[in-house]
């Protein structure tokens, strides 16, 4: 058994532990980019079914509307907690920020749809205010994926 924190490590074993902890740290990134690119497309769908389909032929689908942004959420943290994040406190960082500001997009998007857009429901223009809570999740795969 090699000695893996010692000084005396061979370079064939110093690599292969590179090259473990490289492929650790993408596939931490691919699961990063993966999830932020379904809560960001989930957003959108959810906000076009909610935002175009008039409010007369959602009545009996409401609990099931309300109940998906809900599985969706456990869904990704679920994979989250299977694949935490192995990249840093930047990408924690960045986490953290982008789910604060989705969050709060999120509220706004909401409150827009109804109080504001309420005479336009069932119209395009109700089904494209999910493009704005979606926005940081693009950005965050943007911002990983080019690293």
């Amino acid at each position: 058994m090699t000695n893996k924190t010692g000084d005396n490590l061979r370079p064939n074993v110093a690599a292969s532990e590179i090259h473990r902890v490289e492929e650790r740290v993408r596939s931490s990134r691919r699961w990063y980019i993966s999830s932020m690119l379904t809560v960001g497309i989930s957003t959108i769908a959810f906000f076009a079914l909610v935002g175009w389909v008039p409010r007369s032929f959602q009545r009996p689908f409401l609990p099931l509307i309300t109940f998906f942004p809900l599985l969706i959420y456990f869904i990704l943290l679920y994979v989250r907690k299977s694949h935490p994040p192995t990249s840093g406190r930047e990408l924690t960082n960045l986490e953290m920020r982008l789910g604060s500001i989705f969050s709060l997009l999120l509220l706004t998007a909401v409150a827009i749809d109804f109080f504001l857009l309420k005479p336009y429901q069932g119209t395009v223009w109700a089904a494209f205010t999910g493009i704005l809570p979606a926005l940081p999740c693009f950005y965050g795969v943007w911002k990983v994926s080019r690293k």
